[in-house]
């Protein structure tokens, strides 16, 4: 009966004369392994035996368990282009009404919930709790509703977002490369009278 040819890659494992034959074959008239190169290994012989021939009673090629590295927490990074107002425009806001704000984002949180805290002149407004996710996940987004009670003027619209235990008392931050900012010049003003040019590049 003619050989089998069994092909498999030449590796290299932790022992000693354990350089792999390029190919191999298996005699059935000697019961023996003819190789082109050296003897096979024990652990190529399992790897043999995991093919179908009779040779050990082995389930398998034994190898050492991969290995994976260990992801990093990514801070929030801003999908600018999205965020609704848009920051390089002046935001008016008559005294009666409101302004929603939406922040795209991706960061990645490990499990670590994020929140954004929004002040108006450094006067807290309110916050928004978001869950965690993976960078990958592009659908993610602050949303705030802005009422601002306060008189008519130019004021300045600031958030601040991170993961939560970077977060400290009001919207101070352990570490600030942790975290994302985003600056918008709104100007509240009296719907009876109009919007003004009381911000930079505002006007009515």
């Amino acid at each position: 009966m003619a050989q089998r040819d069994v092909p498999f890659k030449r590796r290299r494992t932790g022992s000693s004369g354990s350089i792999g034959l390029a190919s191999c074959g298996f005699d059935y008239q000697s019961g023996r392994f003819v190789g082109a190169h050296r003897s096979v290994t024990f652990k190529q012989l399992s790897c043999l035996a995991f093919a179908g021939l009779p040779l050990l009673s082995i389930a398998g090629c034994l190898d050492a368990a991969p290995t994976y590295e260990e992801r990093e927490r990514i801070p929030p990074f801003v999908i600018a282009p999205s965020v609704i107002p848009a920051v390089d425009e002046v935001v008016s806001i008559a005294t009666n009404k409101a302004q929603l704000i939406r922040v795209p984002f991706r960061s990645e949180d490990l499990g670590e919930p994020l929140t954004a805290v929004f002040a108006l002149d450094g006067t807290f407004q309110g916050s928004d709790a978001i869950g965690p996710s993976v960078f990958n996940d592009d659908r993610r987004a602050v949303e705030f509703t802005l009422r601002p009670e306060v008189d008519p003027g130019c004021y300045q619209l600031s958030m601040v977002l991170t993961h939560r235990a970077n977060l400290l008392e009001g919207r101070n931050v352990y570490d600030e490369s942790m975290a994302a900012y985003l600056y918008w010049w709104v100007e509240i003003f009296d719907p009876q009278l109009g919007a003004t040019s009381l911000c930079p590049g505002g006007g009515p």
